[in-house]
């Protein structure tokens, strides 16, 4: 028969060789998640860009070409494209997720959704990191981003409601109102 003790150190064994699978199986799974942003020119030629390896999702350049707005691991990020530098936009912990990211024309805000709140609502901050971000939509439905108007105004959305499915809505920004406009 086994002492306390005995059954203590075994214990703690084992829980190091779970702990040490864990770890194994976590940086698998993050290894498998890592892609790189590529460049992609019009005639179909493509050039990694410096940016290091991550699980990188919905990039998307903003109007002036010189950074992309990408989701990774749950937070915007921007890359720089000249100075080769990847700089962390949104900081709302490991918990929520925003993800897909839009620029506004004028390049000063960056549209995404987040389940910051609830649901994935639709929230807009300034591209230069000097503000947090501000809620425009309040669903009890997902809301993704999907364009923004010239005038910056106007914000077309994927609505993706258990009842209805997918449907786009047109958010005005300035009041508020927002109107379904496919069925």
């Amino acid at each position: 028969e086994l002492t306390d003790e005995e059954w203590k150190k075994i214990m703690e064994s084992a829980q190091a060789q779970e702990d040490a699978h864990d770890e194994s199986e976590r940086k698998a799974i993050q290894q498998a998640y890592q892609r790189r942003l590529v460049w992609v020119s019009r005639d179909g030629v493509e050039q990694f860009l410096a940016a290091p390896p991550h699980d990188y999702e919905a990039p998307r350049i903003s109007p002036d070409a010189r950074q992309v707005a990408v989701s990774v691991r749950g937070e915007i990020w921007l890359y720089d494209l000249s100075a080769e530098t990847l700089t962390q936009l949104t900081h709302l912990g490991n918990k929520d997720m925003s993800n897909r990211p839009v620029w506004a024309p004028d390049g000063k805000r960056i549209a995404f959704c987040s389940d910051k709140e609830g649901r994935a609502n639709i929230y807009w901050q300034l591209a230069d990191g000097s503000a947090g971000p501000e809620r425009l939509t309040t669903s009890d439905s997902i809301n993704i981003p999907m364009s923004i108007s010239p005038d910056g105004q106007t914000l077309a959305l994927h609505n993706l409601s258990y009842y209805t499915g997918m449907d786009v809505w047109i958010y005005d920004v300035t009041s508020g109102a927002a109107h379904r406009v496919t069925t």
